[in-house]
């Protein structure tokens, strides 16, 4: 007598072998290689030094910056590559657009300057 589960796969049904070992080891390959792309998200971080603040900081920081600077060495210009972490991008942004407005409010000052003849 022929007993089956309910539900059972009509393969196993038809052939009257199970096939649950093979199903539940092709399930386990898959498990194992999503494991092992989510594997790489478990890992740890590298750390970074943030230039500005001279402090590391995490690589996954979601407002770190790497810019590239022009420095003048000896007469000649030279690059160099700077890491900034998110805390400290923004500090130097709202410093760079300080300055930027500053810089506007004086052109603004010298050209609305009163010209006097010193003759």
């Amino acid at each position: 007598m022929n007993v089956y589960m309910q539900g059972a796969h009509e393969n196993c049904v038809k052939t009257g072998r199970c096939q649950y070992r093979a199903k539940i080891q092709e399930a386990q390959g898959l498990v194992d290689a999503a494991a092992a792309m989510i594997g790489g998200i478990k890992k740890m971080s590298q750390a970074l030094w943030c230039d500005h603040g001279e402090h590391a900081f995490s690589e996954r920081d979601p407002g770190r910056k790497r810019v590239q600077e022009t420095t003048l060495v000896d007469g000649e210009e030279r690059y160099q590559t700077a890491d900034v972490c998110g805390p400290c991008n923004r500090e130097v942004e709202a410093t760079r657009e300080a300055v930027r407005a500053r810089r506007a409010e004086l052109t603004h000052r010298v050209s609305d300057a009163e010209v006097i003849d010193a003759a």
